[in-house]
């Protein structure tokens, strides 16, 4: 996220904020560049593959353009009671 905020949206500032709770992890990324909504068929495939990894673990992906470029990412924990011994990853 950091590298699209520089790379394509030319900002020089950029904040990051993680918060857990019981029920999820969100990490919001927040910059005072431009952004810059890019086509899969540009060669720019940075969100559509963190959006595809965060729905595989059943999370969400939001943007927010205005008046800074903002990107939170959703991600949903389980207890260890509510995972029954299962690999998300597998």
């Amino acid at each position: 996220m950091l590298i699209n905020s520089v790379k394509h949206g030319q900002a020089n500032q950029a904040w990051v904020q993680v918060t857990r709770n019981q029920k999820s992890l969100t990490i919001t990324c927040q910059d005072n560049g431009t952004f810059q909504k890019h086509s899969q068929t540009s060669g720019h495939y940075g969100l559509t593959t963190i959006k595809q990894k965060l729905n595989l673990l059943g999370g969400s992906l939001v943007i927010q353009t205005d008046p800074r470029t903002e990107i939170a990412m959703m991600i949903p924990l389980e207890s260890e009671e509510e995972s029954n011994g299962k690999d998300r990853f597998n």
